[in-house]
Order: C-alpha cells, then structure tokens, then sequence
C-alpha cells in the first residue's frame, strides 16, 4: 500500500493543473489589469479591422456588378485575417512575458517564497501552475477574438485549417514566450532585467536570426540560386511570423520548400517544455538551500534598502555608535572601500541613481557586455561572409533591431524606476526622508539616462565602425544617433509618472510599453480611419523615429561606394511623412528639430510630475527648510 500510494503522490505530482494553478485563477481574476488588459486588446484589434475597412470602403463605392463586388468582398476578408493573424502572433510574443514576469519575483517581493517551498508541493507543480495560469489569461484574449474570424468566414476567402493553424501558432508562442521569461524571473530579482532579457531573447530568435537568414537567402537568389530546403526548415522550427505567412501565401510555402505549420508548434511547444525542467530546477536549487538551512532566496531590492537607509540617507561613512555605559568596547566601524567611502550630496536621490548600475552584479555586467559584443561581431562575420554587410538594407535593418531595442529597455527600466520602490520597503522610508519630489522624479529620470548610456555607447561604437569603414557616412550615422537618443526621452518621462502613479511594477511597465504603440500605430490609425481616401495615416511618419532612420541611411550615404549608393543626386529624396520631400539640409533640419520637441515634451512632463509629487503620493508639503541641526 505504501509503495502504491508513493506512485500515487509522485503521478499526482506532475499533474500542472494544481493547487497553485486554482490559486492563481481567483488572484488574476480579482485584479481590475485583467479586464483592462482584455478592453485595450480587443479595442487596439478592432481600430486595425477599421483600418482595412475604411480602406475598402471608398473602392466598393459606385460599382454596380456584382461579380466584382464579390472578389472586392473575398479580398477584404483574405486581408482581415492576415490582420488578425499577424496582430494576434505579435500580441501574443509581447503579452506572454509581460504576464509571467513577476510571477516568482513577486513571491520574493512579498518573502513568501521560502514558506511556498516548505509546502509539499513540488517546483514542478509551482512552476507549471504560475505559468498555465498565466497562459489562460492570453489564451482568454484569443478567445475573446474569435468573433473576428466568423466575420471573416462569413466574407469568404479563407479555409478553416487555415483558422486552425493560426489559433495553434498563436497558443505555441505565447507558452514560449511566456516560460522564458518564468525562467528568467526564477534567476533574477530585478524586474526591468527580467523584462529586458526576454525581449532581447525574442528578438534575436524572432528578428536577429530571421533576418541573417533572409540575407544569406538574398544572396544566393542574386547568384542565380534558389533558396535550398535548409532556409524554409530553419525559419519554419524558429520563427511563427514566417509560418504564418507561409499559411497565408501557399504559393510562396511551395517555392520555398517550407514545411507544414504543425513543425513550428511542436518545436515551441518542446521548447517550452525544456524552458519549464530548468525552471524547476532552479527552483528546486533554492529549496535545497532553505532545506539546508542556508541563506533564503534573494530578497530583491536588498541591495536598494540598504544602500537607502545607510548611504543614500545616512552617508557612506555611518558607523554604529557605541553602547552607552555598557562596560564594553565600541565596536569599530566596518573597513570600507575607497570607494564606498565618499560623501552624499545634497540631493541623495540623484548620488545614489548615478552609482545604480544596469545589472547589480559585476559577472552579470560582463557576460551581458561580452555576449552583446560576441553576437554583434558574428552577425559582421555572417553577412560579410555574403557580401551583404555592405547593402543599405543591412544598415537599416541593424538601425532597426537597435532603435527596438533601446525603446524597450527604455519603457522597461522607466517603468520600473518609482514602482520597484513602491513594491519594496525602501518606499516609506523615501517619503519620510527630507527629499522633495523635484530630487525624487529627476533624480530618477536621469538615473534612467545613466543606466541607458553602455547600450547607447555600443550603439554609437557601431556606427563609427562602418563610418571608418566607408560604408556610411559621419553624417548619416550623427543623424540615426540623434534621432535614438532624443526620441526615446520621451518614454523616460511617460514611465516615470506611470511609475509614480501606479503601485505595481507590471501595470507601470506594460502601460509604458503601449504608449510607443499608441504614439505610432494608434495615432496612424485613427488618421487612417477619419481619413483613408487621402491617406491621412502617414502624417505620423513626421514624428516616427523608424521615418527618420530609413531615411538617413537610403540618401545620407557615400555617393563614391557604388555598392552602397548607385543613384545620382537627383534621384534623391528625403520624404518626412505627410510633409512630402525636402532637401538634405531640411531633413537634418527636420531631425533636430522633431527631437529637440521630443525633450522639451519629456522636460515638460517631468517638471509636471515633479509638481504634483506630493499630491499623488499623498505626502503633506515640506512648509520649511530644515537646518544643518
């Protein structure tokens, strides 16, 4: 009986629908995020249908044939589900690491970890528990969205196995998506790493690697060659959007060789399925240390409390005070490095962000240094291999994946700068401190810029190779410099207050990852809707830093470098969105102009913020200065 009920225990064991799973489902249900989440998505959705709509809807307009009328209706449908299709794939690679990354760090902000792992339940139910409940949320939203393909069979134009084929692709990434970032948040307390690891992971899979394929496939078409069956396998195993498109395009799968859609969900889903073991033996890592009776799994922000409350607001150089009257000696005051041992300004806030690294610990610092420049330099070694590294669009493309990436790392760590305090017990103790709100939300704001400047500098020392190299000028490369580092100012001061008014990390940094949205996808939408006959849409190119970039780089190049540029000075021309073309000197104009607003708008909202400190934290003003006394 013992050994049967033994295997009893252990099969139950590996059940994932379990005690955490049930406890998560009446958390995520009672969060107020869960049915704004479901309003924004089914909204950001419906404004995309509307687009293509009112894109149809003036061609249909005076034709009488009815056959016509037919193809103009089959055609729309085929295009609204690409358009769910393609909306649904990418909500699903951003949503699923947003709503698992703080499913462990949250147990450790709250140091119920260490009493989760007394429990009988095994890391495998925990891990498996927090992450399909996670994934109900996203498939919720799916689901939510089903009606959009009614409407589009009821169109015509589109088979059900092709319907099927996209629920399955999109569920098979967001499990993806969602278990790295589980087993990022299981092995690191920071939230901004976690968020911004995920995503420098998905992009390189999804983006990096697909475009370095791409390339090698250019290559050899413009040798005469045929892309060989290795290309289609490789995207397909690796890369949802381009199954997709093959579902999409039939004609293109067969040309390509490419394999049938279930490949991809099987390699997901056995991706996802390796993600979740490691996770829980990390997991399970930290329970043999509470076992042992060793240090508890890393609190986060332990780093921050105590540097707040013994050097931001105390001094570097604070040593305990003796015992009164206790017959004993005082004790010395703990060695401190040089270092350490400098003196606070007057703003501590400020002193303290200046000295926050990007990573807390010196070996993480340095794998991410060097793995940033290892990949960076095969990426070079790749392309030059196929005399692709010297196109324009391989600097576009290069321009592109960076200015993703920094607009990500900024909305993350934005969103994370007051909200992380918020969640940890370093709060209280700052509104308590003689620090006002002008030293608390600059302070921040330039923390943020302090902590953006190594990736901002690799991005630089990118640019200037290819300047000494030739291949772009000092010019383009000052301009695509200029254009990441102004534009995305903005998203510091957004994150900043969304930070400030929001208790929880998650809500602050998926707000600020949907204001970028909002400013170029949303806006050109609307536009397109009010407007579609005159194309209203692309009056946002005037402040999209993507415009500006392709821009640069396809006139701003050497005109001697045949392979880069082969056109006369004529064929030239810089169009800034719905403004139409313009001179060289009126684009660089352009340029600094629409970035000097993009600061002056963040300086704007910072100094807003800053103003209305007390009255959203609900701290009573400081009526006096306090003395040196």
């Amino acid at each position: 009986m013992k050994q049967v009920y033994s295997a009893a225990m252990r099969i139950s064991a590996l059940n994932p629908v379990g005690a955490i799973f049930g406890k998560e489902l009446r958390v995520t249900a009672r969060r107020k995020r869960t049915y704004f989440l479901r309003f924004i998505y089914l909204g950001v959705l419906l404004l995309f249908l509307l687009g293509v709509y009112s894109e149809h809807s003036y061609e249909r307009h005076g034709h009488s044939n009815a056959l016509l009328k037919a193809q103009q209706q089959n055609a729309m449908g085929l295009e609204f589900f690409g358009v769910f299709s393609f909306f649904s794939i990418t909500a699903m690679a951003i949503l699923g690491p947003v709503l698992t990354s703080t499913s462990m760090s949250g147990e450790r902000l709250h140091k119920t970890l260490p009493v989760l792992l007394m429990t009988p339940l095994s890391s495998w139910e925990i891990v498996s528990g927090k992450l399909l409940s996670r994934v109900l949320v996203a498939t919720t939203l799916i689901g939510l969205s089903l009606p959009c393909l009614a409407v589009v069979r009821l169109l015509g134009g589109v088979e059900l196995d092709a319907m099927f084929s996209t629920i399955c692709l999109c569920l098979s990434t967001v499990l993806f998506a969602a278990a790295l970032w589980l087993f990022f948040s299981t092995c690191i307390n920071r939230a901004y790493g976690t968020i911004i690891l995920s995503y420098v992971v998905l992009l390189m899979l999804y983006a990096i690697f697909a475009a370095m394929a791409t390339a090698v496939a250019y290559s050899n078409v413009r040798s005469g060659r045929l892309p060989g069956p290795g290309y289609g396998m490789a995207m397909a195993i690796t890369n949802p959007f381009f199954t997709m498109e093959s579902v999409l395009e039939p004609k293109m799968a067969m040309l390509l060789k490419t394999p049938p859609w279930w490949i991809c969900v099987i390699s997901h889903v056995t991706a996802t399925a390796v993600l979740l073991l490691l996770t829980s033996l990390v997991l399970r890592r930290s329970e043999r240390k509470l076992a042992e009776g060793g240090a508890s799994p890393a609190m986060p922000a332990e780093e921050e409390r105590r540097s707040i409350s013994t050097v931001g607001l105390a001094g570097a150089d604070a040593a305990p005070p003796p015992l009164p009257d206790s017959g004993e000696k005082a004790l010395p005051p703990p060695a401190v490095s040089r270092r350490a041992g400098r003196s606070v300004s007057d703003n501590p806030v400020l002193w303290r962000e200046l000295r926050r690294p990007m990573m807390s610990k010196r070996w993480q610092r340095i794998v991410g240094s060097c793995g940033c420049i290892a990949l960076l330099l095969f990426t070079y070694l790749w392309l030059g291999k196929f005399n692709v590294l010297e196109k324009r669009d391989a600097q576009i493309g290069y321009a592109i994946v960076f200015e993703v990436m920094l607009m990500l790392m900024t909305c993350a760590i934005a969103g994370t700068t007051i909200a992380q305090e918020r969640e940890s017990d370093t709060w209280t103790l700052l509104l308590a401190s003689p620090v006002s709100g002008q030293n608390v939300v600059w302070g921040k704001a330039i923390g943020v810029l302090r902590r953006m400047m190594w990736p901002m500098i690799l991005v630089a020392m990118h640019f200037t190779g290819f300047v000494m190299a030739g291949i772009i000028t000092l010019k383009t490369a000052a301009v695509v410099v200029w254009v990441m580092i102004s534009f995305n100012t903005i998203f510091i001061a957004t994150g900043t207050y969304l930070s400030l008014r929001l208790k929880k990390v998650l809500t602050a940094v998926a707000l600020n990852l949907v204001v970028p949205l909002a400013m170029y996808l949303g806006v050109a939408l609307m536009l397109q809707i009010v407007d579609s006959r005159h194309d209203a849409g692309k009056f946002v190119g005037s402040y999209v830093p993507f415009n500006y970039i392709v821009e640069s780089i396809e006139n701003l190049t050497p005109r001697h470098y045949q392979l880069v540029d082969d056109r006369t000075e004529a064929e030239k021309s810089f169009r800034v969105g719905g403004l139409g073309t313009v001179t060289e000197s009126g684009f660089i104009t352009y340029a600094v102009a629409v970035g000097l607003a993009h600061i002056l708008v963040a300086a704007v909202m910072l100094q807003g913020t800053a103003a209305g400190f007390n009255r959203i934290v609900g701290r009573a003003p400081q009526s006096s200065e306090l003395g040196p006394g």
